[in-house]
């Protein structure tokens, strides 16, 4: 007899929010700079598309351009995991630390 599943269970401790944004990140493996978008944003995370394949476990710096034209916002992270696509790659970062002060710009990117 095949047990019922439950529903799928989220460790995420923070909320993600939609966002989108340009970002440049650096993949410190391969030493390269690679272009992307974010598609959502946490305090601990981000979900991007590139048009590049990355590694999954990929150390990253992290420049997020907002529309506040003030310098960007850098963080650094780490793949998570990666979807290819047919058209690109979606990816998930786990930032090293939880990034309020660039989460407080998002937000009030997304009011104005």
């Amino acid at each position: 007899m095949r047990k019922k599943q439950g529903p799928k269970v989220s460790r995420r401790v923070f909320k993600r929010f939609r966002a989108n944004f340009p970002i440049t990140f650096m993949d410190l493996k391969q030493g390269k700079e690679i272009d992307a978008e974010t598609k959502d944003v946490s305090a601990k995370g981000l979900g991007i598309f590139t048009y590049t394949e990355v590694e999954k476990y990929t150390p990253l710096k992290i420049w997020v351009y907002m529309p506040d034209r003030q310098k960007p916002f850098y963080t650094q992270g780490r793949i998570a995991w990666v979807d290819p696509l047919e058209n690109g790659f979606r990816a998930g970062v786990t930032l090293d630390k939880p990034e309020f002060m660039g989460l407080s710009r998002i937000f009030r990117s997304r009011i104005n």
